[in-house]
């Protein structure tokens, strides 16, 4: 039996969200620090 998803969200609710969880502990392993914690953009002017 097949279940098809035609404009319905992938993955259903309530596994979203252990998708989601997933997804970030894979990106935590696999050393993808700047796309999980992301750092601000500082612009530097120099005065003179």
């Amino acid at each position: 039996m097949t279940i098809i998803y035609s404009k319905k969200q992938f993955p259903p609710a309530p596994y979203d969200v252990e998708v989601e969880d997933m997804h970030y502990y894979r990106l935590l392993y696999d050393g993808d620090h700047d796309l999980i914690f992301p750092r601000p953009v500082i612009s530097r002017r120099r005065n003179g």
